[in-house]
């Protein structure tokens, strides 16, 4: 059974570039997916997304050592 966590970031500094916060969050585990929100208009970044990582223990580390830059929830 395949087990994952699914992230939400808020305000993260990575999150200006979906591969700036894929490049991050895979320092800490095998990211699966990234999303980051953008204007429908203007195509920039909302400063916020969503990050999913293979494992829930790879999630929990990407957390704590990721709380500094990111505020996951």
């Amino acid at each position: 059974q395949l087990s994952c966590l699914l992230i939400s970031l808020a305000q993260c500094i990575f999150c200006q570039l979906k591969f700036g916060c894929k490049d991050a969050f895979s320092q800490h585990g095998d990211v699966t997916q990234v999303k980051v929100i953008c204007h429908p208009v203007t195509g920039r970044s909302k400063g916020y997304g969503f990050v999913k990582l293979s494992s829930d223990s790879e999630a929990a580390v990407a957390l704590e050592k990721m709380s500094a830059d990111c505020r996951g929830r």
